[in-house]
């Protein structure tokens, strides 16, 4: 009996001990959380970043405050809130392998092409987020229940070139759970609204990963404006030319380009840019842009299921012809579904 009695202390102070450890190096830590967040955040993405506050919990993390800058400048991220959900125990034998899912709300994200250290941003960006074999297992390490999880809610991206605003989106939300991707959001807006733009009213958007490529599952718009009167006429550049620039400075260089993608450069007010390069890379366009280009039908269904929905209603058209005359198309819609035996039917009218 007293032996019981013994071993049973034993455990008691044992337990007490483990507890005071515990609290001891959970006060200890917890003031140092939000440096040591920062710092790993930074070495992870290339950024300068910073956060406010961080609480560790035994189902995760979270973050408050968290402000990423470009090292070189010419983007800023702001987010209110992070939360990691994982438990504490395993992240201390497997780092980030055991985030089971993250979430984010609040972000807003501002980019200004016209900043010189833009490229230098993105590019270190790329290298440290996306260059590592190591940082892109990370993202697609497996957990119970099918991957990890991904949410973010209340997203706003705003990106201004040297003509203007050029990107808008407000509300936007992401959610990924397996190979499903849900997305929504509750205005975009490409270019200025008192000039030629694009207005895309309340949008859906499902993805779905098969055989290992992303395919567009759904896709639902209601309410669009597109006007399209300004051809490079005086100092007014073609909205769809900022766009592609734009896009050409931001995504990853991994184009095998030939050599004779000799774009014109007249692009300067004219409305002449005429991209006559051969560009073999990963998109797959291997067009020459002279009239030769392959139909681009085939590639257009490979990327959407056999049981896609598409609903587009209300969109507004506003366009000048090479003739200089303007055409209106109203109330323009289109519909296309799949009947999951390779098979699609299209309606549209306007």
């Amino acid at each position: 009996m007293l032996r019981f009695l013994s071993e049973r202390r034993g455990w008691v102070v044992a337990g007490f001990v483990a507890l005071v450890l515990v609290v001891g190096l959970w006060m200890w830590g917890a003031p140092r959380a939000a440096a040591r967040a920062s710092t790993l955040m930074s070495d992870r993405l290339g950024v300068d970043a910073h956060i406010d506050l961080a609480r560790l919990s035994l189902g995760g993390v979270e973050l408050a405050g968290v402000e990423l800058r470009g090292r070189h400048g010419g983007f800023v991220v702001r987010i209110d809130q992070v939360d990691a959900q994982m438990s504490l125990l395993r992240a201390v034998f497997s780092g980030t392998k055991s985030v089971r899912g993250v979430s984010a709300r609040g972000i807003d994200v501002t980019v200004d092409l016209t900043h010189e250290g833009l490229d230098d941003s993105i590019a270190e960006l790329r290298s440290q987020a996306f260059g590592t074999t190591s940082t892109r297992s990370v993202g697609s390490a497996s957990t119970p229940g099918g991957g990890r999880t991904y949410a973010i809610d209340e997203l706003s991206v705003h990106v201004v070139d040297s003509h203007g605003p050029l990107v808008s989106m407000t509300n936007v939300s992401l959610h990924k759970k397996r190979d499903d991707v849900l997305a929504s959001v509750v205005n975009t807006l490409l270019g200025d609204k008192h000039t030629d733009h694009a207005a895309v009213g309340p949008s859906k958007l499902a993805l779905s990963r098969r055989e290992g490529e992303w395919k567009l599952r759904e896709l639902e718009i209601d309410g669009a404006s597109v006007r399209s009167l300004h051809d490079g006429e005086g100092k007014e550049r073609p909205l769809a030319s900022r766009l592609r620039q734009a896009l050409s400075s931001l995504r990853p260089n991994t184009d095998t380009d030939t050599g004779t993608d000799t774009d014109t450069g007249t692009d300067t007010g004219t409305g002449t840019d005429t991209d006559t390069g051969t560009d073999t890379g990963p998109d797959t366009d291997t067009g020459t842009g002279t009239g030769t280009d392959p139909d681009p039908a085939p590639l257009l269904f490979n990327r959407l299921t056999p049981d896609v929905r598409i609903a587009v209603s209300g969109v507004q058209i506003e366009s000048r012809t090479p003739g200089g005359h303007v055409e209106r198309i109203r109330d323009f819609k289109l519909e296309l579904s799949g009947g999951g035996n390779g098979w699609y039917r299209v309606a549209a009218g306007g």
